[in-house]
């Protein structure tokens, strides 16, 4: 037996450092990773650009949309704000039965609201004007666009 461990019975002593190639494979999954994550993100801005084109009429999704569709009508947004609370916006335009309700969100989740009919089996119109909080007790109106 010429091995001298064995023949002592001493082991060689333990390695305390990481091994050279381990760091650089970690480094080069965390480069990857991050590469990824960007490439997918620069690639993800078309495509909100282009859903938020199609969907409320505007490139600039992180406005309030030009459009609003819903119950199978379009809306227009009018031009500024309006002040007030909900059941002062509603009275004007609405039938004594109607609650007002959240009815849909944007592309950036802000609620849209309107005054709804509780039953509006006689009319094709689900609702006459809907509503987006800018703030500070403001909205911006979205009018039925065209007749009932």
């Amino acid at each position: 037996m010429d091995d001298p461990v064995w023949a002592t019975g001493i082991s060689p002593p333990a390695q305390t450092t990481p091994r050279l190639g381990h760091r650089k494979r970690r480094r080069r999954v965390v480069a990857i990773v991050l590469l990824l994550l960007v490439v997918l993100g620069i690639a993800s801005v078309p495509a909100a650009l282009a859903a938020s084109r199609w969907e409320y009429g505007t490139f600039a999704f992180w406005k309030v949309p030009d459009r609003i569709d819903y119950c199978g009508r379009r809306y227009y947004q009018n031009p500024g704000t309006i002040a007030g609370t909900p059941t002062s916006l509603t009275a004007p335009y609405t039938a004594p039965r109607e609650e007002w309700t959240e009815v849909s969100r944007t592309f950036w989740l802000r609620p849209v609201y309107a005054g709804v009919p509780t039953s509006h089996r006689n009319s094709a119109v689900c609702a006459m004007i809907l509503y987006v909080p800018a703030g500070h007790g403001r909205w911006w109106m979205y009018p039925l666009s065209g007749g009932p």
